[in-house]
């Protein structure tokens, strides 16, 4: 919920990521039970999940 609203410069900072003001949206892997694959996002971050087989 801290998130909601926030730019993505700001999310990966707190992560330690050192990256662009300018960046707009973040990009993140994750296992497919993780809850930014299941739950509603207010915040510039997209999960990926990978597959073996589709």
């Amino acid at each position: 919920k801290e998130y909601v609203g926030k730019d993505a410069s700001v999310i990966a900072r707190d992560i330690g990521l050192d990256i662009s003001n300018q960046t707009k949206i973040l990009l993140c892997e994750v296992d497919r039970y993780h809850p930014l694959v299941w739950t509603e996002q207010l915040l510039p971050v997209i999960p990926l999940v990978r597959f073996n087989k589709v």
